[in-house]
């Protein structure tokens, strides 16, 4: 289905759009950028306006659909008691749109036997989710236990670095997008966007399409705390108390929006002009990226390339 946007720029979309729906239109163009997805991991607030979201086995609210577009379910690492067939389940009941196997931290056999259990109830059960492959560390060597089964998929997550330092994250990613190759979505688990992490989305190509994390909800309400765009927490000032989830709403739905905003290029102080691709212990230089002026295309399902724009608004 052709998008009534195709091909305008931002600027022709607004100039062409009543001003009451500026707003709307601004945040569904953030809300797809053209660089990285962002979903709110652990979702449970159903109080903020934000299409992309992970829930959770056992803990996906009943009407998350409601507020979702693009919703994963994934196996919940630090809970054992939750079942490959469970989060499936799950998966078939509120209609996801991925799902993520059973994954051990940091024992990649143990993972591997529950991805092929996994791979096989999916197919027995029915399920439409996409399967996302979970990789531990080290990521390389996961992989490399059975290429041949691993290569047939298209989604891929990097697990295990959730409280790892921003410098091992990206090298667990490049370790991660080495041997599943440049044309495989490759999503980060708790790889939240940190200023360490938005540089190397900006500069190396290709590097994740795709992160969650918990932070933007658990943040305000846990620890009273709010990120500026260095992304450090600063400390304010709040109530607590009933439906106090309601309140702290307009917080999260700012953190992700602004979040989504360094991955654009409009701010004044965008990280790089030029994206650069690794290749062995070689950086080489590509030109700049599809920017937001070109990113209007055609709605609907389409192949993937890694970093290309997400197509729709």
């Amino acid at each position: 289905m052709s998008s009534p946007f195709a091909n305008l720029t931002y600027d022709e979309v607004m100039e062409s759009s009543p001003p009451s729906q500026a707003p709307s239109l601004f945040k569904r163009f953030l809300g797809r950028n053209n660089k990285c997805k962002i979903y709110v991991g652990g979702s449970v607030n159903l109080n903020y306006d934000y299409p992309y979201r992970l829930c959770s086995a056992g803990k996906v609210p009943e009407d998350i659909r409601s507020v979702t577009t693009d919703l994963i379910i994934d196996s919940r690492i630090s809970e054992s008691s939750i079942t490959n067939k469970e989060v499936l389940e799950e998966a078939i009941k509120y209609s996801a749109d991925a799902v993520i196997p059973k994954d051990y931290l940091n024992d990649i056999q143990k993972t591997h036997e529950s991805i092929v259990e996994f791979e096989r109830l999916h197919r027995e059960m029915g399920c439409h989710a996409e399967i996302i492959i979970p990789l531990q560390p080290p990521h390389k060597q996961h992989y490399k236990l059975d290429e041949e089964f691993y290569s047939q998929f298209s989604r891929y997550a990097v697990g295990g670095v959730k409280n790892k330092s921003p410098q091992e994250k990206v090298q667990a990613v490049l370790n991660a997008r080495e041997v599943v190759g440049e044309h495989k979505q490759l999503h980060g688990l708790g790889i939240g966007p940190t200023e360490e992490i938005i540089d190397a989305i900006w500069n190396i190509t290709p590097f994740l399409d795709s992160l969650d994390t918990s932070s933007f909800e658990t943040l305000p309400g846990r620890t009273g705390k709010i990120m500026d765009k260095n992304w450090d927490q600063q400390k304010f000032n709040t109530n607590s108390g009933k439906h106090i989830s309601a309140i702290y709403a307009p917080l999260i739905e700012h953190m992700l929006y602004a979040a989504n905003y360094q991955m654009t290029e409009f701010p004044t102080d965008v990280k790089s002009n030029n994206s650069t691709t690794v290749s062995g212990d070689t950086v080489q230089e590509h030109p700049k990226q599809t920017n937001l002026a070109q990113s209007w295309a055609d709605e609907g399902p389409s192949p993937h390339t890694p970093n290309e724009p997400i197509r729709q608004i």
